[in-house]
């Protein structure tokens, strides 16, 4: 039997999954910046060395600072700096469900991070302080969907949905997240 195109299903599913993953991408990065106060643009450079600069200064003992110093590398994008900053809060014990979801969210945004290992150590601390985290629900059943999990992940896309206000800005993707993964939960995999 010769190989041809794939089928219209097939299609509709690897569109479906660019959709979840692209979705879950954007949510990360909008919810970061939502969670940041708008500033002047500025160099990343300049940004970078002023975090660096404030690092240095920074109180060993203030988890504060060191939660401030992980935004800002966050906002630069310097995922290692933001992971770093978060290892100072953790050796502090004042870690929240916010702070857990955002260092996974970093350790996630690594080159080669993924949001398994340590990163979902860090999902399961965050969902452990506050079971329905919002950021924390987005990033476990985001897991979820990318282990091919998708009962566990519309359970948890369903959860999130639960948490979220009416009006939410994120409503729309989170129900077209459910009715991909009811979807894909029926359909049998492949031998």
């Amino acid at each position: 039997m010769s190989q041809s195109a794939p089928s219209m299903p097939v299609m509709a599913l690897g569109a479906l999954t660019v959709f979840a993953v692209t979705a879950a991408v954007l949510y990360v990065g909008v919810s970061a910046r939502r969670q940041q106060p708008v500033q002047a643009p500025t160099s990343l450079a300049h940004d970078s060395d002023a975090a660096s600069q404030a690092e240095a200064q920074a109180d060993p003992g203030n988890a504060q600072e060191w939660l401030a110093q992980a935004a800002a590398h966050r906002r630069n994008r310097d995922y290692a700096g933001a992971r770093d900053a978060y290892v100072h809060v953790i050796g502090l014990n004042a870690m929240t469900a916010d702070s857990w979801a955002d260092y996974a969210d970093a350790l996630a945004s690594l080159p080669g991070g993924s949001l398994g290992g340590e990163a979902e150590l860090a999902i399961q601390r965050a969902l452990s302080l506050d079971p329905n985290h919002p950021k924390a629900l987005w990033l476990e059943a985001t897991h979820a969907y990318q282990e091919h999990r998708y009962a566990d992940a519309l359970l948890l896309w369903k959860r999130l949905r639960a948490a979220l206000p009416e009006d939410s800005a994120d409503a729309g993707i989170v129900d077209a997240n459910i009715a991909e993964s009811s979807q894909l939960a029926r359909t049998p995999p492949r031998g």
